[in-house]
C-alpha cells in the first residue's frame, strides 16, 4: 500500500484562518496584542515560526490556548525535519540495546519514550 503524505500547513496560516473566522486582520491582532506587526506578517505567511512569547501574546488576545499552536509549531518543525533527513535517518541502525528492549514489559512504558 502506497503511502500518501499530507500536505504540511505552516501554524501561521491556521492561526490566520483563526483570525479571518472573527472578522478580525492581522495587523489588528499584532497592534492589540504588542506583536510588531512584520512579525505577525511573517507568521501568518509562514515565513516565520510561533514561538512561545508570541503564541501567549496573541493567545491572551484571542482568548486561545497557546499550548495548541506551540504543539502544531513542534509537529510541523518534526515533520520538516524528517523529511530533510529521510536519507540519512534510513542509515541509521536501531539500538539491540537489552534495557531499551526490556523497557517494553516495565510498569512504566513512558519511559522508553522518554529515554528515545
Amino acid at each position: 500500500m502506497s503511502e500518501k503524505k499530507l500536505k504540511l500547513t505552516h501554524p501561521g496560516k491556521i492561526l490566520l484562518r483563526g483570525i479571518r473566522d472573527l472578522s478580525l486582520t492581522p495587523y489588528r491582532v499584532a497592534k492589540e496584542s504588542g506583536i510588531s506587526p512584520s512579525t505577525m506578517s511573517a507568521i501568518v505567511n509562514g515565513e516565520r515560526p510561533i514561538m512561545p512569547e508570541t503564541a501567549l501574546r496573541f493567545c491572551t488576545y484571542l482568548r486561545l490556548d497557546p499550548q495548541f499552536f506551540l504543539n502544531l509549531q513542534a509537529h510541523y518543525d518534526l515533520e520538516l525535519t524528517k523529511d530533510r533527513l529521510e536519507e540519512q535517518l534510513k542509515s541509521i541502525t536501531q539500538s539491540n540495546n537489552e534495557t531499551l528492549e526490556s523497557m517494553e514489559e516495565t510498569e512504566n512504558p513512558n519511559l522508553k519514550t522518554i529515554l528515545c
